[in-house]
């Protein structure tokens, strides 16, 4: 609730509405809602009780909609309100607690390209006081650290409407100068504020301009620990700002001139030939101007933007003059006080600068910022190390000798380089020579337009000084942070240097190792600008002709090749899977133990152990997978055997577990040992009791062949390298024979899968009866996985993929069985359940899985031709 000083904002995508969502509205005083659904022409309104003010937009009934809702409780004067008929936003003018505030909600549609372009053009002229912006916005602003794939946590994944809407919301943010306030105030933290059919995304956002950051309190992600999107609280502070100096009362260009001066010019000067002649252009004068916002900020000078806005025509010749005499070097900047600001009473980061200073620094920022590319050098590393490289406060005191260097290093930007030198140097910070010292610590101030660009701008010049000498090297820009990504042959050295750099830098950045594979997928030339998607021609060939009837209205589709992939057995890429975690055995003391797989050599002989004596800290440092290093010094390396890589880190937990039982059994004699007997002959007794299934000959005869003998000819070192490639392809085998033994199980126990439709219509007959029905039930609740793959894991346990191409969604469509006629649909309909997938999903997952069946058969025959022709035997999935 609000008291005297806060306001408190929940933006929330409520998919349609529903009284029990409406209710936990967490305390909040102002509610953005989204995708309400509210129709034109019935009687469905907001049912959120007596106690709410609602402003809301009437669209249809199936999809879109937004609303804002303000406590009545709260001290509120509505001024004005806009609603779209597109059910895309609502704006609120209005007084909350006796301050002014434009509040925006937002929901836009995955297809929709044109509604931020529109609310642009009325917010740069119409919004006063402060201006918050809430809502859906259907695009993740860095594929790295805002979207994760549960089923494969290390792929970077890609999405075609996330492309044209991200360009979309960048250039939003940038017309009017606003700031993601989450990410600004966690920029190394992963959290989502959607969840469903197996991705995390962080969708939806708070806007505020740069200039009113400093009022921001809290903004947090609500998790709700249920599907779909999650509420978005932010924590306002109302206090009212005092001008530091009466707003001056200019009406035309003539008193500006006489107000500012000892800027020494006159109206004679806005003729001259320096005005045509200079290198800043109208349009980047006005987009400037319009880009600032009509509040109450105080300024040095008295003068508001609102005066810049209604004359920003006769100030352009101004303007044009003035920058061109900061480049001639004619203009003093100590003297002009040109680069004097108001500290905030109320933070300390937090600078209140004129609107002639924040119209030049906003055009300088924007040219650098167009020029600040990735950088790419030599082929793409078939093995990388990642790096995520961010500054941990957002006015970080960084030295000068690194401001000056990231700006030199722009060749296109020598002649600005002047004036931005001057625009960040208060009076303090020269000596007596008019020059900084390299080792004067800049402090970069909140409010300031160039602090956000410089800021990432300094990490990549950082970072190209240390990395630019190796031959393969990426560098991928995003607006708060940089991914460096080297070969793994170069990561050791890169750490190293990594972390001289940062105690030179007093430990002012936050640096997280990435998985590799979270940049192996990511091919781009320009990740601010065009991102790419790993396509196949047989892509193209994939039919959905009932893709609509599952779409819905909002957010998240799964592009095609995440499709594909989506419902392959874990056991069909065992040989392919990206892998975060190993299984090894420390030398010499035999003990068994789970690393991070980027501890591990090149060669992956030896792994860097942590200094640690807890084991907890140990255990951390896996999880997390550490950096190899302390305190800038890297680990030790140790002597290892690796057993198995694997993607998670239970996954090889529960294989160390196996190994160290399997070493027990050894080392127990015989008489003691559990069970009737060993491992081998569990094994055969189980396949002798399934039945139908794969004799034990058909199952070995498709597992690779084990490594060549050794001959008596060899030498030590060849036949150490045997007997090493012999225990790893030993323990790789015992892994598929736990996988097979696992599998067959649970399929053939159920008779199971079907391969024809007389086996169809055998299994229809047999679940006509109850008990029937329940046991399958049963069985398929057991199969496991992450949420959004266990329908389709269910769908590849009953029927074959050669089999669900004689399917469709529909009765009759070409000549096949609908699926949804058959009672088998309604056993795994029933098993979702148990897993808290309803029944719509699950009929959206049946539909994806079988739309993918004709991809997913041509990929198998694909890799067969390939296996025939390198003379290999296929591997038969059962």
């Amino acid at each position: 609730m609000a008291t005297a000083k806060t306001i408190k904002f929940v933006t929330w995508n409520i998919n349609g509405l529903e009284e029990k969502k409406c209710k936990e509205l967490y305390g909040a005083d102002v509610v953005f809602l989204q995708a309400t659904h509210i129709g034109k022409n019935n009687n469905c309104r907001l049912d959120v009780g007596d106690e709410w003010k609602c402003y809301y937009t009437q669209y249809t009934s199936s999809q879109k909609g937004a609303a804002i809702l303000v406590r009545k409780t709260l001290d509120f004067k509505w001024i004005n309100d806009e609603k779209d008929i597109n059910g895309s936003y609502v704006i609120l003018k209005c007084e909350l607690e006796g301050q002014p505030y434009t509040l925006v909600s937002v929901y836009n549609h995955h297809a929709d390209v044109k509604t931020l372009d529109t609310l642009t053009l009325y917010l740069q002229h119409m919004a006063t006081g402060m201006l918050v912006i809430g809502g859906d916005f259907n695009t993740v602003l860095n594929p790295f650290t805002d979207k994760k794939t549960q089923s494969n946590p290390g792929k970077v994944t890609n999405n075609r409407s996330h492309d044209k809407l991200r360009c979309c919301v960048e250039r939003f943010m940038k017309s009017l100068q606003l700031v993601d306030i989450w990410r600004r105030m966690n920029p190394a933290t992963r959290e989502y504020t959607f969840n469903k059919n197996n991705i995390k995304s962080r969708l939806d956002y708070f806007f505020i301009p740069e200039e009113c950051m400093w009022r921001i309190e809290t903004c947090e992600i609500n998790n709700l620990q249920r599907p779909d999107h999650q509420p978005l609280s932010l924590q306002v502070n109302n206090v009212a700002v005092i001008s530091c100096k009466k707003d001056v009362e200019i009406h035309y260009i003539g008193q500006l001139l006489h107000h500012k001066r000892g800027f020494g010019i006159v109206e004679a000067d806005l003729s001259l030939k320096e005005n045509n002649e200079c290198v800043m252009s109208a349009v980047e004068l006005v987009t400037a101007i319009q880009s600032l916002q009509v509040s109450d900020t105080p300024r040095p000078d008295g003068i508001p933007v609102s005066f810049y806005k209604e004359v920003f025509e006769d100030l352009i010749p101004y303007l044009k003059v003035l920058y061109s005499r900061m480049l001639s070097d004619s203009f003093d900047f100590q003297k002009s006080h040109f680069c004097d600001s108001v500290q905030n009473p109320h933070s300390d980061e937090q600078r209140f600068f004129n609107v002639d200073y924040l119209i030049i620094a906003t055009i300088l920022a924007r040219r650098l910022e167009d020029h600040l590319e990735s950088q790419y050098k030599g082929h793409k590393p078939k093995g990388l190390a990642a790096f995520e490289i961010t500054f941990k406060a957002p006015c970080p005191q960084v030295k000068w000798c690194y401001i000056r260097k990231a700006l030199e290093e722009q060749e296109q930007f020598t002649e600005d380089f002047v004036i931005v030198k001057n625009l960040l140097k208060n009076a303090e910070d020269f000596d007596s020579d008019g020059e900084t010292s390299p080792e004067y610590c800049k402090k970069l101030c909140q409010g300031c337009p160039l602090t956000p660009v410089l800021m990432t701008l300094i990490l990549k010049s950082i970072f190209s000084d240390l990395i630019g000498h190796l031959e393969q090297h990426r560098i991928h820009v995003f607006k708060q942070s940089v991914i460096v990504c080297v070969s793994t042959e170069d990561q050791d050295i890169v750490k190293m240097s990594l972390m001289n750099r940062l105690n030179d830098l007093q430990n002012i950045l936050t640096v997280v190792q990435l998985r590799g594979n979270e940049v192996e997928n990511w091919d781009v030339k320009s990740v601010d600008r065009v991102e790419t998607m790993d396509s196949s021609d047989e892509e193209e060939e994939v039919s959905y002709p009932e893709q609509k009837k599952f779409e819905e209205s909002d957010h998240e589709e799964d592009d095609e090749s995440e499709v594909k992939n989506k419902f392959q057995e874990k056991g069909s890429t065992f040989h392919y899977r990206k892998t975060m975690y190993a299984v090894v055995t420390l030398k010499p003391s035999a003990e068994v133990v789970v690393v991070a797989k980027t501890w591990l050599t090149e060669d992956k002989k030896q792994s860097h152990w942590p200094p640690f004596k807890s084991p907890e800290s140990i255990t951390e440092a896996v999880i997390a997978r550490c950096l190899s290093a302390t305190q800038g010094k890297l680990w030790e390396k140790v002597d290892v055997t690796v057993h198995g890589e694997f993607d998670t880190y239970d996954d090889a937990k529960q294989f160390q577990l196996f190994l160290r039982s399997q070493e027990a059994s050894k080392n127990t004699p015989p008489s003691q040992q559990p069970g009737p007997s060993p491992l081998k002959r569990r094994k055969l007794d189980t396949e002798k009791k399934l039945q139908p299934g794969p004799s034990k000959s058909a199952v070995t005869s498709h597992i690779r062949p084990a490594a060549p003998s050794i001959q008596s000819g060899s030498k030590p070192n060849e036949t150490e390298n045997c007997m090493e490639m012999l225990r790893e392809t030993n323990n790789k085998v015992q892994q598929i024979s736990v996988m097979l033994e696992i599998l067959l199980s649970k399929i053939f126990n159920c008779k199971l899968p079907l391969t024809s439709l007389e086996d169809v219509d055998r299994l229809e007959e047999e679940l006509k009866d109850d008990t029937t029905m329940q046991y399958y039930v049963q069985q398929l609740r057991k199969l496991g996985g992450s949420v959004g793959k266990i329908v389709g894991t269910m769908m590849q346990a009953v029927m074959t993929d050669n089999l669900s191409e004689g399917f469709s969604l529909k009765r009759g469509t070409q000549n096949k069985r609908a699926i949804f006629d058959l009672t088998l649909t309604k056993v795994i309909k029933e098993a979702a359940l148990y897993h808290k997938i309803d029944h719509t999903t699950s009929e959206k997952e049946i539909g994806n899985w079988l739309r993918s069946a004709a991809y997913r058969n041509k990929q198998k025959l694909i890799h067969d031709l390939k296996d025939r022709e390198a003379g290999k035997q296929p591997v038969i999935l059962l």
